[in-house]
């Protein structure tokens, strides 16, 4: 949105999305990656925060959301993960289960 900041957004989008108020948010750090769209490939910079929201129990999903899970660190497989960013960001958290190589995504 125009003039929104990256954590308004990311509140805004966690409301809106998931019904749910963000009640902390601490950046961690960012990793690079690319998007294609219509044949052209566009550099970004994908941003990842720790966010604690005020109450998990009303939880409700918008149309662009299909399910949701929680996951214990080490149970989440590289291969399980579409972008390589995110395969980056979950291996710098510790959630990764087996070693990898990056340069293999």
């Amino acid at each position: 949105m125009p003039g929104e900041t990256l954590e308004s957004g990311l509140a805004r989008e966690i409301k809106e999305e998931l019904g749910l108020n963000v009640s902390y948010m601490e950046y961690l750090f960012s990793e690079p990656n690319q998007f294609k769209y219509s044949m052209v490939k566009y550099n970004i910079v994908d941003m990842y925060y720790r966010v604690s929201v005020s109450s998990l129990s009303n939880i409700t999903l918008d149309s662009e959301s299909s399910w949701y899970g929680w996951f214990r660190k080490k149970s989440i497989r590289s291969e399980q993960v579409a972008f390589t960013s995110v395969i980056a960001a979950l291996d710098k958290l510790g959630y990764i289960d087996t070693p990898h190589s990056l340069a293999s995504h």
